[in-house]
């Protein structure tokens, strides 16, 4: 489901399989070669109205998960959100180790140039991600910055805002 007012500039997408789902709400919008690819069963994407997203990388290719992107986001170029390692690890008893998890990321999030998101990761509201940061799992509270990699929680209490002033 697309809503009114969506621009897809130079956008791929591809949702295949049974049970998946893409939901991009009002006045979304997607620039620079960015790539939406949802497969195999029961996988959603979800992205908040009012977001913008230059060159990134949505990758859904488990099963059973939810990607969540709230309102009013910021997404630089060259980001990368995995709800999976696409690839199954087995334990020394045949079991697999490494399943999928949802990422769920707030109202507000403003994430830098070349930030990875990977499963089970949660950023609250008003929280920055810094350039080439991979979070990874990380429960971020609201309004915090984080940043490295493995990310950690550098300042919390902050709020940030798209204009520029002196």
């Amino acid at each position: 489901m697309i809503e009114d007012g969506v621009i897809l500039k130079n956008v791929k997408i591809k949702v295949s399989g049974k049970n998946n789902s893409l939901v991009i709400c009002k006045n979304v919008k997607f620039y620079n070669k960015s790539i939406i690819l949802i497969e195999n069963e029961n996988n959603m994407l979800e992205i908040g109205r009012d977001s913008d997203f230059q060159g990134c990388s949505f990758i859904l290719r488990e099963y059973d998960t939810k990607v969540t992107i709230g309102k009013d986001c910021m997404f630089s170029s060259n980001i990368f959100v995995r709800n999976g390692d696409s690839h199954t690890i087995y334990n020394a008893h045949g079991v697999k180790i490494n399943y999928a998890k949802d990422v769920k990321i707030g109202d507000k999030v403003w994430i830098g140039y070349g930030a990875t998101i990977l499963k089970g990761s949660v950023i609250g509201n008003n929280s920055i991600i810094g350039t080439q940061s991979v979070v990874a799992g990380l429960k971020v509270p609201n309004g915090s910055i984080v940043a490295g990699n493995p990310a950690r929680i550098l300042k919390q209490e902050i709020y940030w805002g798209r204009e520029r002033i002196k």
